[in-house]
């Protein structure tokens, strides 16, 4: 059995425990389907409660920020990384800010150590996306300049680079320079344990699940609803916007509070854990995408595909590669006030909503295109 070391962004507390961003969630979700297959020798990781078991090893950083917080995350975790090379057959690293020195340690002593690449964004087009501005824009700009240069060393270190759709594959390669024969799509997915169809009567209602950063866009989402309700006397929006201690954008965050504070249609729910999740979307009937500036493909199409809601979502970047053109919004807030009222009204499945079988992106598929890759890898490794 192939042995396998993890270095992801978080674990969290328990297995239905709240993982918010798909950087964090998809890690975790996979690992857990590829268990079944792979012997995972450790899992090294950033973020989340201190797990009482031998295999996940926390390295925690506190009090640093930005592209310094890289930095130290990587040189506290050296010792567990070299003991990963020397254990494992695979390295496999989610998002190359964590892979620094694993990087170092392949390309110096570890050549035949298979390490893998998965991005989770990039650090420029995040930035521009979320239009920050002021101080704030200045100390980011700093520090996506210097993750750029960062990433880029790791990725030219690795065996192969996953992007999570090929509209961020090519980017990928256009940003980092990568050959495309060392850069390959493998998309997120959803964990059919908690996400999946209700047969029963759906209410009414609206979901939006995002972080509070101004690139998700939950703004639009809640001036659509409040335009939408003029009509409309009989459907509420669930905002799920995960931990509240954890409130990436102050800033985001008031204006979201401001939005919802005279419609009490309006629900927000912070620290969701994943079956409430579940239930949750399988009791609604619509899901908003409402994104406004670069996406590859947020985990949360994959969830509310699986869990049966019809989905308007913001149809650029990655998204149409898993979405079809009838679901998009436009920005334009009458035209998808039109829209969002057309669904809720609508007694259709969302079978006509996917341009794929949402079933190809569960991660117990997605665990064996992964062993599928680990194998051709281990025979490349191999030959002469």
């Amino acid at each position: 059995m192939i042995k396998i070391t993890f270095i992801i962004k978080q674990v969290p507390e328990t297995d239905i425990s709240p993982l918010v961003g798909g950087s964090a969630k998809a890690p975790y979700r996979m690992i857990k389907y590829l268990s079944n297959f792979v012997d995972v020798q450790k899992v090294i990781y950033f973020e989340g409660s201190k797990r009482k078991d031998a295999n996940n090893i926390r390295v925690s950083v506190r009090f640093a920020k930005l592209y310094l917080k890289t930095i130290l995350q990587n040189l506290l975790s050296a010792r567990m990384v070299l003991k990963a090379f020397r254990e494992s057959d695979v390295v496999q690293c989610h998002h190359p800010h964590y892979g620094f020195v694993a990087a170092f340690l392949k390309a110096t002593f570890f050549k035949d150590t298979i390490f893998i690449v998965k991005a989770h964004g990039t650090a420029l087009p995040e930035l521009s996306a979320n239009r920050y501005v002021g101080l704030k824009k200045l100390l980011l700009s700093a520090s996506a300049w210097f993750h750029l240069h960062h990433d880029r060393y790791v990725l030219n270190k690795c065996d192969i680079c996953l992007c999570s759709s090929d509209f961020q594959k090519n980017e990928m390669i256009e940003q980092y320079k990568m050959p495309p024969a060392r850069i390959l799509t493998i998309r997120n997915g959803y964990d059919p344990e908690f996400f999946s169809t209700n047969e029963g009567a759906r209410n009414d209602d609206v979901i939006v699940c995002a972080r509070c950063v101004p690139k998700k866009g939950v703004e639009y989402a809640i001036e659509l609803f409040n335009n939408f309700c003029k009509n409309n006397t009989t459907s509420s929006l669930n905002l799920v916007l995960g931990a509240k201690t954890h409130i990436e954008d102050p800033r985001t965050y008031k204006k979201i509070l401001k939005g919802v504070e005279n419609n009490p249609r309006i629900r927000i729910y912070h620290d969701l854990n994943e079956d409430a999740l579940g239930s949750l979307m399988r009791n609604s009937k619509v899901g908003l995408i409402p994104s406004k500036h670069y996406e590859s493909i947020p985990s949360v199409v994959y969830e509310m595909a699986a869990s049966g809601l019809r989905i308007l979502a913001t149809y650029k970047w990655g998204i149409p590669e898993i979405l079809n053109s009838n679901t998009q919004l436009t920005g334009n807030i009458q035209q998808d006030t039109v829209s969002l009222d057309a669904l809720i009204r609508s007694d259709d499945s969302n079978v006509g909503d996917l341009n794929r079988k949402i079933s190809e992106n569960s991660y117990a598929v997605l665990a064996h295109k992964y062993l599928d890759l680990y194998k051709e890898l281990n025979e490349k490794k191999g030959s002469p």
